[in-house]
């Protein structure tokens, strides 16, 4: 059972949060989440997040844009996506490109078909981290 945003549901498990889309993901839904991963780093001093794309649709722009000033951004270790479509595939890349180019830190993100393997990629993340 998890944490209902809008259509959305979370699941929290210790250090790292699966959302689970369904649907376009709008500021709002941003701003809830924020705060949930808000609780996940004040418990665990970062947090590593899972996106179940099966369902969802479109990141709003506001809540691109509320994400990347988020104030906690540089305390995500790592960000794993499963289930998404070509295009937004090429799209979160994107992202990730530009942002390297206008951050000093920026999230690690990987795109899987799978959220098993999605999974074992959030787990080699968390240990890099643990070295």
């Amino acid at each position: 059972m998890g944490i209902q945003l809008g259509p959305h549901t979370v699941e929290i498990d210790g250090d790292c949060t699966i959302v689970r889309h369904s649907g376009d993901f709008t500021l709002e839904h941003m701003k809830e989440w924020c705060q949930l991963a808000d609780k996940v780093i004040a418990d665990h001093g970062h947090i590593l997040t899972i996106t179940d794309f099966q369902h969802g649709g479109a990141f709003t722009s506001e809540a691109r844009r509320y994400a990347s000033e988020w104030h906690n951004v540089d305390k995500v270790w790592g960000s794993a996506l499963f289930g998404a479509s070509y295009a937004q595939r090429v799209l979160v890349n994107m992202i990730a490109s530009t942002t390297r180019w206008l951050r000093k830190y920026v999230t690690p993100v990987a795109s899987f078909k799978t959220e098993e393997e999605a999974r074992a990629w959030i787990v080699e993340i968390r240990n890099q981290h643990q070295k």
